[in-house]
């Protein structure tokens, strides 16, 4: 492993970084409530028509310092303590990994694409990608996962009491293998023989659940689950559109909770909810849908996707589902959605991001700035 932090600092002047400071304001909260501070990162647009990363708290923006000749986005976000993280992702121009903390920029890694960020205990945990080989970087020093080969890809990442888990696929130069890496570490997951793909993982104590598909002889797909090296399937026969396709895994100690996209065909696709096995369609599959979230709060389970209205001009539109209960939160006037996010707050509050639009408890609000967009969102409360 190597260290490959390069801090370049940026100063931003006259800002007083209220931004930044996850406390209340005591002037305007009452010492005896606890409020929610609701993070947004995402873009807004400046006077080049450029992309430049955005945070917003509690609907206020702050624009972070960036090159503003270029396309930069802020892509995931966290909280840990008084502090404010922040990284790029892969459909900006930066050509580097960008971690900002408190609004001050650092270079974590050149020639690198982000994937995820994680905060624990101040810790600070990246997953991204240089070229086709995937890695880590936990407080700037890297660990690598994949080969150069081709076709890798790492799906998900929990850390848990310090340890570093990730799931992945990993080319052996025939297909792709789903594998399993504890603090770097492999373990193989599914058959070599066949081509898979991992969706999720989830860790509970000493437990780790992953979610993954794997290619038959038939050539469709197979749904399954690998807990701590035994596997089950969930659903065979799944056709094989080409893609990886998206997917969510929960486990707690008696109960595991599953989301997955279900490829009908080519064109058409639904969204399958399982928990014990036991299988519920969240969409019909007349059209296209993926999940892109599900939490699990208590006995409550929420799932956020997309799915695209029917018809030629039909949109890709936000939809949420509490219990298999369907909210549909955009129309084909929203255009179409593609990269939205939730978090639900301790009060059991629902947070969600979509395009420009953010939803507390499925009530919209336009997010200010000239032409945002959102790509993460984290609740302090």
């Amino acid at each position: 492993m190597k260290t490959t932090f390069k801090t370049i600092f940026f100063i931003l002047i006259a800002l007083s970084f209220t931004l930044f400071s996850c406390s209340s304001d005591e002037e305007s909260t009452p010492s005896n409530s606890k409020s929610t501070d609701v993070y947004i990162v995402g873009i807004t647009q400046n006077s080049a028509n450029k992309a430049i990363p955005t945070i917003w708290k509690n609907g206020v923006p702050t624009i972070l310092p960036s090159d503003t000749n270029i396309n930069t986005t802020g892509f995931k976000i966290a909280v840990s303590g008084n502090d404010v993280y922040a990284i790029n992702g892969n459909f900006d121009e930066a050509d580097a990994i960008l971690l900002w903390k408190n609004g001050i920029s650092s270079v974590v890694a050149e020639n690198a694409i982000a994937e995820d960020l994680i905060v624990e205990n101040g810790d600070v945990y990246i997953l991204g990608r240089i070229g086709n080989s995937f890695r880590y970087w936990k407080n700037g020093v890297e660990t690598i996962l994949t080969n150069g080969l081709s076709n890798n890809f790492v799906s998900d990442m929990v850390v848990s009491n310090g340890d570093v888990h990730i799931t992945g696929s990993e080319n052996n130069g025939a297909k792709n293998v789903v594998k399993y890496w504890k603090n770097g570490a492999a373990t193989t997951v599914s058959n070599p023989n066949f081509r898979a793909f991992a969706n999720g993982i989830d860790v509970d104590g000493n437990d780790v659940t992953i979610l993954f598909r794997e290619l038959t002889a038939e050539n469709t797909y197979t749904l399954k689950v690998w807990k701590n090296g035994t596997i089950t399937t969930l659903e065979s026969g799944i056709h094989n559109d080409f893609s990886i396709g998206r997917g969510k895994i929960v486990a707690t100690t008696n109960t595991i909770f599953a989301t997955a996209h279900l490829a009908i065909n080519n064109e058409n696709s639904k969204i399958g909810f399982w928990k014990n096995g036991l299988k519920t369609n969240l969409t019909s599959g007349i059209t296209s849908s993926s999940p892109f979230g599900m939490e699990v709060i208590g006995n409550d389970v929420h799932i956020i996707g997309l799915e695209r209205n029917p018809g030629t001009n039909g949109r890709t539109v936000l939809k949420y589902w509490k219990n298999s209960q369907e909210t549909v939160l955009t129309s084909d006037a929203d255009g179409n959605i593609f990269n939205p996010a939730m978090a639900i707050s301790k009060n059991g509050d629902v947070h969600i991001t979509g395009k420009n639009k953010y939803f507390l408890n499925n009530t919209p609000t336009i997010l200010p700035g000239t032409n945002p967009e959102a790509f993460d969102v984290f609740v302090v409360n």
